[in-house]
């Protein structure tokens, strides 16, 4: 994931670049930071800098299990494990739940550099 990483960064990929920094930063073994510090803050940099570029929503979504997606495109299954990496602009998070209906938050801009939260929460589907 770091090579991965830095290799979108070197693209100007910022969004791609923070996803996989910010697992290469969580996965490694703390072995990493204590015997390649310079690896390690090496890596710390290139997040700091894709970072500066692209946004991070905190989402919280429920039911849990429900699917999620960010423009469109999946992201996980609630709970999300992480803030999700967006480019600069107008979000739209929608959570999809079998028996619940489709929940929506929109968000008219992310900043760069910016943690935002959503909060999007189904409603439980009335019978018919």
């Amino acid at each position: 994931a770091a090579n991965l990483g830095r290799s979108e960064l070197n693209l100007s990929k910022h969004r791609d670049a923070a996803e996989h920094l910010t697992y290469a930063l969580r996965e490694a073994p703390q072995s990493v930071a204590t015997e390649a510090p310079e690896e390690w803050n090496d890596l710390r940099e290139m997040l700091a800098r894709a970072r500066a570029r692209v946004g991070a929503l905190v989402i919280s979504v429920e039911p849990a299990g429900a699917e999620v997606l960010v423009n469109g495109l999946p992201v996980g299954k609630a709970p999300l494990p992480s803030a999700v990496f967006v480019e600069p602009g107008p979000v739209v998070v929608e959570a999809r739940a079998a028996g619940y209906a489709l929940a929506n938050a929109s968000i008219g801009r992310v900043a760069d550099a910016a943690d935002q939260w959503a909060d999007c929460d189904a409603q439980t589907q009335a019978a018919s």
